[in-house]
Formats: structure tokens, sequence, C-alpha cells
């Protein structure tokens, strides 16, 4: 069992490294225990990082609406 939980563990590192520079970051100093967690937290920023795109977006747009009037 344990070197089970050892391997998970070597596979989550290898994941991690594949993820990109932003996501990595987000990821840093998180424990992990499988690939099942991992991929729940990846979908849980990509989301929020969604969200704040289009925060930003009607932010920029209400403020180009306020200027042309």
């Amino acid at each position: 069992m344990l070197a089970i939980d050892v391997m998970c563990r070597e596979i989550v590192k290898i994941a991690i490294k594949g993820l990109g520079l932003y996501m990595r970051r987000k990821l840093l100093n998180m424990h992990i225990p499988d690939l099942a967690y991992l991929a729940e937290r990846v979908r849980q920023v990509e989301k929020i990082k969604e969200e704040k795109k289009k925060e930003r977006e009607m932010v920029e747009y209400e403020f180009v609406e306020n200027n042309i009037q």
C-alpha cells in the first residue's frame, strides 16, 4: 500500500509539471493527494479565472459606455 501511495504522489508531481505556469503557481504549496483531487482543483482555478475575466470585461464595457455618453 505504501508503494502505491508513493507512486501516486510521483504521478501527481509529473502531472503538475505538465501544467502551465499560471496553474502551477496557483497549486503551489497545496497538498494534492491524487489525480482526482488535482483535476478538481484545476477546474476550480479555471472557473475562478474565467469569472474574473468576465468581470473585467464588464467593468471595461461599463467604463467605455460611461465615457461615450
